[in-house]
């Protein structure tokens, strides 16, 4: 039997986004294809970015403040 479905790779692991009827125990052959990332996990990746770019921001500003203080 062969069948292509989608899955999600996280933390080492794929987990098939769908039900497989398959016994349990059973050996299987993977194919892996990986998809375009939804938009969804860009703009995740863009906003931590984003947060990122302004803690540098924000730390810069504070340590020339500390520096005309002194």
């Amino acid at each position: 039997m062969s069948k292509t479905i989608n899955a999600r790779f996280a933390n080492g692991v794929l987990t098939p986004l769908e039900t497989l009827d398959l016994p349990e125990g059973a050996l299987v052959a993977l194919s892996i294809e990986t998809s375009r990332p939804s938009e969804s996990a860009v703009s995740v990746n863009y906003n931590r970015l984003n947060e990122e770019l302004l803690i540098e921001e924000y730390l810069e500003k504070e340590r020339k403040f500390k520096e005309r203080e002194e």
